[in-house]
């Protein structure tokens, strides 16, 4: 009578609902084309912009978690990073989705701290929005950087660390 207990322990588990927890993490660089001087004038300290875009996808990252039940998103890391961010005063960046079906909105835009090596891009748009836009497949990040911008390109690294959440629907065998 034993091996029924079992059986049905094993069932009863199989059939339960539940929540799961993943990170998911993007990292890429961008170069930026430096600011070229205007014939006879002196170098300064003006406020130069320049601009570069990031493609990430990380959809088949988030495809098979998505067949597992229904994902939610908290951004824990939104950064961009490198020894030329010291020369940047601005950032403001936009999302889109790559094939256009979502359109370009301002995902962030902040102040740099004076000698900063990196900074948090705070977002001006909810985690999951930022999770809807993950979704749709590969995501353009357009930033636009403001400060005493050098002639060189200069090259920063953008980080993006999402703690997923999986409402498990359903066997937990599917995990």
């Amino acid at each position: 009578m034993k091996p029924y207990f079992v059986l049905f322990g094993i069932a009863l588990a199989a059939c339960t609902n539940g929540q799961g927890e993943v990170d998911v993490t993007a990292t890429d660089s961008a170069t930026f084309p430096g600011v070229p001087l205007a014939a006879g004038s002196p170098l300064s300290a003006e406020s130069m912009t320049t601009d570069a875009k990031v493609t990430l996808n990380v959809q088949s990252e988030l495809a098979p978690l998505s067949d597992l039940g229904t994902l939610s998103a908290e951004i824990a890391k939104n950064t961009i990073s490198g020894p030329d961010l010291s020369v940047v005063h601005h950032i403001k960046a936009t999302i889109e989705t790559a094939d256009g079906k979502m359109p370009a909105q301002v995902a962030t835009e902040v102040d740099v701290p004076a000698n900063a090596s990196e900074v948090e891009l705070t977002l001006s748009m909810t985690d999951a929005d930022v999770l809807s836009y993950l979704s749709e497949g590969k995501v353009v990040l357009h930033f636009y950087l403001t400060g005493s911008i050098p002639t060189r390109p200069i090259t920063l690294t953008y980080t993006l660390v999402a703690h997923m959440g999986i409402a498990v629907k359903g066997s937990v065998l599917k995990l």
